[in-house]
Parts: structure tokens; sequence; C-alpha cells
């Protein structure tokens, strides 16, 4: 008993999940119109390549009604499928199917018994059911007891008639109609299986990306909320810092003794330190939290980009630097874009490199990386003969509040110029990059992308002046 119930397996819908079997009752309905018609396929070469329609007109007219009949009411099952309920639905579907695999079942004993063994009509019977067996069962698939059953109606009363209702039986005839009804009920226990398990694992899988887009969702809420906290308690900080560095102005001006005047000198420069550091962290917050808007101005490329050199050249020839800029001649002398924004990520780069290197020189190249059309894709290259960058901090270099392992050089005066610049860059359609050893000195590379209003490429210029 127990080889029997392993034989015809267990059904593995999930009763108690709706989701599933709404979906399962959804694919049957879909599977049924393709081979709608394909049952019909025997009715024309029976009534053209036999006799049957002289010999037994009555069986086969009998026999093409019922099997139109069915068909008709396979179709109106597929377009019912959202209106009925779905028990009712299921149970529709597998007494249409049971009665459809009873109609082929039952043809073909009958023809056997009109035209025995040797005949034309029976051989095509036979070939034709076996043919729709595999069909029903992978359109009942998610069905267990409707492939099932629709199979024992099909193949089980050829097996009875060849034993007891043909004049000319064949007990071997039986048999393999007995092993094949077998074998065909174990193809659809493979195939329940293997459907019901995909089914499962889709679902699973559906649900597991739902949480993650709900847990992803969550935290760029959770991170836009942060970053919008931390643009508005920068601003409100940087407010009482104007007024101390205001304060520590004036009183500078007036005649106060050398002590007073050399504490009001260092509170001035520790609140204009802690002012920068303020305004970079509120620039970050902004610029992340995306309430950053970026201008779109027409202007001249050169004289932004020396605006910005110009401001950081006095902190180069304090330090006794070779500070030297070049422009190359096809980069486009004007262009649309946010030149406040081009001169912020310029001058966070070029005053990083100042501030680390101790000797030698600091240069910038600008090129044009690439055009296409109107659209101009600018290079700016940062080189400087610092101390360099270990291969081991060159990945964290760009992300906001990234530590260093101690016995590294120190970089954490870097502050987040690097990685406001880096976000700059990003949201102007570029990017950032270096390359640098320890004790070579740092090359930093970034890209922007900005509108060329010039078409020609003639009349350009090489070099900033102001720095050179």
């Amino acid at each position: 008993m127990s080889f029997v119930t392993d034989f015809l397996g267990n059904s593995q819908a999930d009763r108690d999940n709706p989701v599933l079997l709404a979906q399962a009752d959804r694919d049957v309905a879909a599977r049924v119109t393709p081979g709608l018609w394909s049952g019909l396929g025997l009715i024309p070469i029976l009534l053209f390549a036999t006799r049957y329609v002289f010999d037994h007109t009555a069986v086969l007219m009998t026999f093409t009604a019922a099997v139109l009949g069915l068909t008709l009411a396979r179709r109106n099952l597929a377009r019912q499928h959202s209106r009925l309920k779905p028990d009712v639905w299921r149970r529709r579907v597998t007494l249409v199917f049971t009665l459809t695999g009873l109609t082929w079942g039952v043809f073909v004993p009958v023809t056997f018994f009109f035209y025995g063994h040797t005949g034309i009509e029976g051989l095509m019977s036979v070939i034709w059911v076996a043919g729709t067996c595999p069909s029903a069962i992978s359109i009942l698939a998610p069905n267990l007891t409707a492939s099932r059953l629709y199979l024992v109606a099909a193949i089980l009363p050829g097996v009875l008639g060849e034993l007891f209702l043909i004049r000319d039986n064949q007990p071997p005839v039986a048999f393999l109609l007995a092993i094949f009804l077998l074998y065909m009920i174990e193809l659809s226990n493979a195939a329940h299986r293997a459907y019901w398990t995909n089914l499962k694992d889709n679902e699973l899988l559906k649900a597991r990306a739902k949480e993650l887009e709900t847990a992803r969702s969550n935290a760029d809420h959770a991170n836009r909320s942060k970053t919008d906290l931390l643009a508005r308690v920068t601003e409100e900080i940087r407010q009482p810092l104007y007024d101390i560095i205001g304060l520590s102005a004036g009183l500078l001006d007036a005649e106060l003794p050398p002590e007073p005047v050399d504490q009001l000198r260092n509170v001035k420069y520790s609140a204009d330190s802690l002012l920068h550091r303020v305004s970079d962290l509120h620039d970050y917050a902004c610029l992340e939290s995306g309430e950053t808007q970026f201008e779109s101005a027409s202007f001249q490329l050169q004289e932004a980009v020396g605006m910005a050199l110009r401001a950081l050249k006095p902190a180069a020839d304090a330090k006794g630097l070779e500070f030297h800029a070049q422009i190359d001649e096809e980069v486009p002398r004007k262009v649309t874009g946010d030149p406040w924004r081009l001169q912020q990520l310029l001058s966070n780069l070029v005053s990083n490199a100042i501030r680390f290197t101790e000797a030698g020189e600091v240069t910038v190249d600008i090129r044009l990386d690439s055009r296409e059309g109107s659209d101009a894709v600018i290079l700016f290259v940062v080189t400087d003969t610092g101390p360099g960058i270990p291969a081991s901090q060159q990945a964290t270099l760009f992300q906001a509040f990234s530590r260093f392992e101690p016995g590294q050089p120190d970089l954490a005066g870097a502050g987040l110029g690097l990685p406001i610049a880096a976000r700059i860059a990003s949201l102007t359609g570029g990017r950032i990059w270096l390359e640098s050893e320890s004790g070579a000195g740092t090359k930093v590379y970034a890209t922007t992308r900005l509108k060329a209003d010039d078409s020609l490429v003639a009349n350009r210029f090489r070099t900033l002046p102001v720095v050179a």
C-alpha cells in the first residue's frame, strides 16, 4: 500500500496559502488557451482519411460533438477564471478535463471494437491519445488531482476494452497501455512537484526582494533624515561663529595691550578654523541630502579657474612651493554649468595638495577628456610632490569620516575637502580617482561634465598666467 501511495504521489499544493493557490489557478488558465484546439486535430483525419464517417456516422458525430463541446467548455473556463470562486473553478476544471480524457479513452476501445487491431483508425486513435497525455500533464501540473483523473480516464478504458470488450483482444496491448498509464502518472507527479517547488521558491524570492526593498527604503529615509538634521545643525552653529569672528576682528582693530591681542588672535584663528570645518560639514550634508541645487550659467572657464587658483597661490608661496597651472588648447573657453561648484571642486583638490606638500611643487593640468556634441568632459589633474598616500589608505580617502590606521602618515587634516570634491564630481556627471605611492607624490584626477558654448577649436588658451 505504501508503494502505491509513494508512486501516485501526494499533492504539493499549499492549501493554507491563498496567494500560491491563486497563482496556480492563473497558470492553469493561461496554459489551457495555447493547446485549446489541438484535440480537434483527429476529427478531420477521421473524416477524410478513413471510412469512419460512412461506416459509423452516428458514433463519429457523437464523438465530434463531445470533443467540440468540451473544447468550448475549456475555453469558457479560461475566460471565467477571475469571475468564479476559486474552489468552484477548480472543480469545474477537474470535471471538464476528466470528461475530455474519458471521451478520448472510450473512443479508443470503441474504434478497436469496430475495426480491430489492423485498421488505421484504431492505430491513429491510440497515437492521438498518447500524444494528448503529455500535453495534459503540462497544463494540469499545478492540479495533481485533475491531472491523474485525466490520465486514468484517457487510458484505463483502453486497458479494460482490450481485456473484456474487443473480440480479437490482445492482452499484451492491455499490458502496454497499463504500463503507459503508470508511466504517465509518474510523470504527472514529477511535473506537479517541480511546479510547486519552483512556485514556492519564486514566492520566497519575491518576499525576500520586497523585504530588501523595504529595508533599503528605510535606510535611505534614515540617511536623508540624518543628513537633513546635520545640515540644519551646522547652519545653526555657523551663525554664532560668525559673531565670534566679527567681534574678534573688531577688538583687534582697537588699541589693546599686547597680551589680550595675542589671545584674541588665537580666538579668531580657532573660530576661523572651526567655521571652515563646520562649513565643510554643512556643505557635505547638503550635497548628500540632495538639497543642493546646481546652477546652470554660462561663464568663461579660464576666469573661473583663475579665481580659484589665485586664492590658493599665497598658501603655496608661504611654503616656498612652485605653483603652476595650464589649460590644454582643446578645452572649450566658454562653458555652461555651475562655476561656483567647479571652483569648489578644484579648490578642494589643490588646497589639499598644498597642505600636504612641504617642498617641491604643485601643478594643475586641465584637459579635454572627451566631447560629444556640446557635452564636454573636463579633466583636472592635480600633481604634488608630497609624501604620497599608501595603497591601504587610498580606498577610503574620498569617504567622509574615515579613520586611518595607527602608524600611517597623518591624513586627518584632509577633512571633508576630498569627499566634497568627489561628491561634486559625481553630481556633475564625472568621477574622481588618484595615483600615488609612499614617498613618490600624488596625482589626483577629477572629471566634470559641462556644456561647451563655443563650437570652434580655434582661439584657445594654453596657460593660466595668474599662477604661472
